[in-house]
């Protein structure tokens, strides 16, 4: 499949599955990681940006005329950074009718009680940690370790530690 897409085909991404599908068509991944930048192009409205924030903000989704802009925080470590952008990315396909900025802090990761936060948490999660590529790894190649796992998925520990567990797996506190 090509690289060049249709506004139209963008309204195709609206669920995890169909963007994990085009990452899958498009070989957006390095091994086991997802490459969320290269996913993230294929919306020709989003433009990131890593720009120095606040040391409390992980990212933010912001409307500028017909452009959006993922602001990343590049302070923050890697792994960190490209949870922020599969969060914002959520933001953007759940939710930009409802606002035209979303302003993330490091206080809304983990357990929010914010629901449109938390939906996004949740949105990020399974776009990087895709149940069967973490299932596979587990299962298939005998990975028990959640610090490796999250190596391979390039994700941080507490992050692959909150998705195991809500795959049902116990893991040592």
């Amino acid at each position: 499949m090509s690289q060049e897409h249709s506004k139209d085909e963008n309204l195709l991404f609206t669920t995890v599955e169909s963007l994990l599908n085009a990452a899958k068509e498009r070989n957006l991944y390095n091994e086991d990681e997802l490459n969320i930048e290269g996913l993230i192009t294929l919306f020709p409205d989003i433009d990131i940006a890593y720009t120095q924030l606040d040391p409390s903000i992980s990212g933010t989704l912001s409307r500028r005329g017909d452009k959006w802009i993922i602001s990343v925080n590049k302070l923050h470590h890697k792994n960190r950074q490209r949870f922020t952008l599969g969060h914002e990315l959520a933001h953007y396909v759940l939710h930009k009718s409802d606002s035209e900025e979303f302003i993330d802090t490091v206080f809304f990761r983990g357990l929010s009680n914010n629901n449109i936060e938390r939906t996004a948490n949740d949105f990020a999660s399974r776009l990087l940690m895709p149940e069967d590529k973490v299932m596979g790894l587990i299962v298939n190649r005998n990975i028990r370790n959640v610090g490796e796992l999250a190596n391979l998925l390039g994700v941080s520990a507490a992050a692959m530690q909150y998705r195991v567990k809500q795959l049902g797996f116990k893991t040592k506190e």
